[in-house]
């Protein structure tokens, strides 16, 4: 007996411990430097699909080992989601560091802050500076999906962020790169980077370019963010050697397929004398530039973006296409730049490279340039017939805008004083002061309003600052189509800042249609009955009945006598 009962016992053990051996392990969380000392230790511990936090602090990461080709931080694991406490507060700091792999001399490599080897890797809420790639992902490795959520890459030698290799989808969010010797953010895939997303991302101060795509991406979404003061210059490349001088581009597009909308390039472009030559021999850098290119043809829609302050806003082509490409170059694609503003660019507002193909070449590209403001009412030059930014051949710029696009503008009310408004999101255009028709149902306070709202996603809320106070209970009056309507404000408190918030196609839509932009005219009206002293007005509408009815019965009256006395005589 006692015999069974051990073998069973043996059994029970042995399927305990193969359950436990089955059984898939849970995704840890490791704290840095609570659990492991450092971040690469945290790293080598972890499994995939664990969690790192790493509290706020100046990680010196230099002093840590050093990981293959010079490299401070290496992530070879997939699925690790490093999250630091903010990047304010978590600093990864190479310090410039030279690498121990190299003897000294010009060819010493710097350390690489961070290398991502991984199919899968999410880095947030840090700050990577002062190595010679910030984070560098995919060279020699797998396919790789990134996202960065909350990082600012700071003060690195050559790319803030490079990309090479095979690229499976990249996720920036609330990222900044800024003062990089190369491009602050850079993708140089060998097969077509499927989806690449930027929101809210931005790119200063750097010297090639701000973002630089030269591989090919298949799908690219830049949504909002800054792409300023990109000035080229000397920039270091390949480690240890320096080039230039160079362009400096807010955004560089060679290979792209995708749209950029919403954001700001200002002050780029190469700030000494041009040595580039080319057809204009303007070449200095430009807001953005899209570039010849063979891989994938170059699909690019730029919308309610600002291109100001640059050598040049958009520049159309690589001159050096004849030398990468062959003499027809390697350009197939489109370009259109619509609703921004283009103003004070000292070359060009937009030059068009490919205005001039060699003989047997395609025909040239035309860029789509409309709805623009070109910095004057009337338009660019020279091409064109204005004063404004000046535009190159083959350049389709017909209609433009006679205003700026803005998110704030201001107006005099019918009633005087000064009215300014500011949408939440989307530019205000067209804001003028209108009569108020003579059929309104309330007092309207301070007269009517008409403007356009584009270039937005989701609803708009209008802040208004009025002349004087709004009395509680007021709403937004209406008035389309022979009819009165009204909307709820906010911030209905009685001084003089309401707000209003309109849907595109919605009840706050004078056009009716979701077609990208909010058409209003209205005003705000006072409901609360109010004594006839106050708003004379009132008087009118409160007897206009009585008086049409007392009419009338006159009228009937006076009919009934006239035919009475006829029937008499």
């Amino acid at each position: 007996m006692k015999r069974v009962f051990s073998i069973l016992f043996a059994l029970a053990l042995v399927l305990a411990f193969s359950l436990v051996a089955t059984t898939p392990v849970g995704a840890a969380t490791i704290n840095v430097p609570g659990d492991q000392p450092t971040l690469q230790a945290a790293i080598n511990f972890a499994n995939p699909g664990d969690t790192i936090l790493v509290a706020a602090g100046i990680y010196n990461v230099d002093a840590e080992s050093w990981q293959p080709w010079g490299t401070c931080i290496h992530i070879n694991k997939d699925n690790l989601h490093i999250k630091g406490a903010g990047s304010a507060l978590t600093v990864l700091d190479a310090r410039h560091t030279y690498s121990v792999l190299n003897a000294p001399g010009p060819t010493q490599l710097h350390c690489t802050v961070v290398w991502v080897q991984a199919q899968t890797c999410t880095i947030e809420g840090l700050t990577v500076k002062r190595g010679d790639y910030g984070i560098r992902a995919n060279w020699n490795g797998p396919s790789t999906s990134l996202t960065l959520i909350d990082v600012v890459v700071d003060a690195n030698y050559g790319n803030g962020i490079i990309f090479e290799n095979n690229i499976t989808t990249a996720t920036f969010t609330n990222v900044v790169a800024k003062g990089s010797g190369d491009r602050g953010i850079y993708f140089s895939p060998v097969t077509a980077a499927g989806a690449v997303t930027l929101t809210n991302t931005s790119a200063n101060n750097n010297g090639h370019a701000g973002f630089g795509c030269q591989g090919s991406i298949a799908n690219l979404s830049i949504t909002g963010g800054t792409f300023n003061n990109n000035t080229g210059g000397l920039f270091h490349h390949d480690f240890a050697t320096w080039v230039g001088p160079y362009y400096g581009f807010g955004i560089e597009l060679w290979n792209c397929v995708g749209s950029v909308t919403a954001v700001t390039a200002a002050g780029n472009g190469f700030l000494g004398p041009n040595t580039c030559g080319g057809l204009y021999g303007l070449e200095g850098g430009a807001g953005i530039v899209v570039k010849a290119g063979m891989k994938l043809p170059n699909n690019i829609v730029i919308t309610c973006s600002d291109l100001v302050n640059n050598r040049n806003g958009l520049w159309i082509e690589d001159p050096d296409s004849v030398v990468h490409w062959g003499a027809c170059g390697g350009w197939v694609g489109s370009v259109a730049l619509q609703q921004s503003d283009i103003a004070g660019n000292t070359e060009y507002g937009v030059l068009n490279m490919l205005a001039f193909p060699a003989p047997g070449c395609p025909v040239p590209v035309v860029v789509t340039a409309t709805s623009n403001w070109w910095n004057h009412a009337t338009g660019p030059g020279p091409v064109g017939p204005g004063l404004g930014d000046k535009v190159s051949p083959q350049v389709l710029f017909a209609p433009w805008v006679t205003e700026s696009y803005a998110a704030s503008k201001s107006v005099t009310p019918t009633t005087g004083g000064t009215a300014s408004f500011s949408a939440s999101q989307g530019n205000i255009m067209g804001l003028q002061a209108v009569p108020t028709h003579f059929s309104h149902p309330v007092p309207i306070l301070y007269g009517m309003f008409k403007f356009t709202i584009c270039c937005f996603s989701g609803p708009v809320t209008l802040t208004v600052t009025l002349p004087g106070p709004v009395p509680v209970g007021s709403r937004w009056y209406k008035y389309q189509g022979g009819l009165w309507s009204s909307l709820p404000i906010g911030s209905d408190n009685g001084d003089n800042i309401i707000t209003v918030t309109f849907t595109d196609g919605g009840p706050g839509d004078a056009d009716g249609s979701p077609n990208g932009q909010i058409t209003d005219d209205g005003g705000v009206g006072d409901p609360t009955p109010v004594g006839w002293e106050t708003h004379p007005i009132s008087k009118v509408r409160v007897l206009l009945p009585w008086i049409a009815l007392f009419a009338a019965i006159a009228a009937g009256a006076s009919l009934f006598v006239i035919r009475r006395r006829r029937a008499q005589s």
